[in-house]
């Protein structure tokens, strides 16, 4: 993937995850987290809402590892979660992330405990209660010392990564959305005819439209489809799409359906490089949602 340089320092931070967050049914390790996987690249996680793009974490694996597994980054700003039942879960931001490194060799527990220069590190007094802790730059030194120590390559890895370069998808979302405004024709193959809704036509202006209200967020495309007679919300992810994507979609068209009021139920297009298994589930309660793969609609 293309690089793009990082210009301000990174933040650190550590992600406490649960099993059934990195392991397979089997009870092995999961590969959507291998690096080798393209897909890693493409990851969504609950986060602190402080992180920005380009910040740097160590995923520890609590209950059955109980240990550092992996070396990831934001690959965006957090994002508030509009979806409740991630809410009730306490997960209120998230981010789009990556994979970069997955330790043979993980830190567990027992290390840092047994550890004098890591058992007042503040993740370890806090029994990795929380979803996330802030590092503090000489925190996360010492972690990376230790893991260094016991993963070969891995300080060469951590070197080229951290506050120098982050991966970088191949087009930016503003640009999708930029081509798709004067191309809305390439949505015909898949059954819409759409337009851009305009003030023109005493409707909304369809780029970036907030959804007041008390439903925030914004909505990229809000178009018309003529031959359906019916309203289409289009969200655009140049990322693997996730549970917190669906329940974006599903509140840009409850937004939409309030107020406007159409005569037809609005309908939601998710355009994304693939998805992952809570996606692929919770398509299966709403038969309002489209997902498009930006490969199936001109995009690399």
């Amino acid at each position: 993937m293309p690089e793009l340089r990082i210009k301000s320092r990174p933040q650190y931070w550590v992600w406490i995850t649960r099993p059934e967050n990195y392991l397979d049914a089997s009870g092995n390790d999961d590969p959507y987290l291998d690096p080798e996987n393209q897909e890693s690249k493409y990851l969504a996680w609950t986060c602190h809402k402080n992180t920005k793009r380009g910040d740097l974490i160590l995923l520890y694996r609590s209950r059955l590892k109980k240990d550092i597994g992996y070396l990831m980054q934001a690959t965006t700003d957090a994002e508030r979660s509009t979806k409740e039942s991630d809410k009730e879960k306490g997960w209120n931001y998230w981010c789009n992330c990556a994979s970069l490194y997955k330790f043979s060799n993980p830190l567990t527990l027992e290390a840092i405990r047994t550890s004098p220069y890591l058992s007042d590190w503040t993740a370890y007094r806090g029994k990795f209660q929380q979803m996330v802790y802030a590092i503090q730059e000489s925190e996360w030194k010492r972690i990376n010392d230790a893991l260094a120590a016991q993963n070969r390559g891995y300080k060469t890895r951590l070197s080229r990564v951290a506050g120098s370069v982050l991966p970088d998808p191949v087009i930016l979302e503003e640009e999708i959305e930029d081509l798709l405004v004067h191309n809305l024709r390439r949505f015909k193959k898949f059954g819409f005819d759409l337009e851009l809704c305009s003030e023109a036509k005493d409707c909304i202006y369809g780029r970036q439209v907030i959804c007041h209200g008390g439903h925030g967020g914004r909505i990229d495309l809000l178009c018309y489809d003529r031959k359906a007679e019916r309203y289409v919300v289009i969200e655009i992810k140049n990322v693997r799409a996730s549970q917190n994507t669906f329940g974006q979609i599903l509140t840009y068209v409850g937004w939409a359906q309030d107020t406007l009021r159409p005569k037809k139920r609005v309908w939601g297009i998710v355009i994304s490089r693939g998805y992952d298994a809570r996606f692929e589930a919770s398509m299966k309660t709403s038969r309002r949602v489209t997902q498009i793969d930006l490969s199936e609609i001109g995009f690399e």
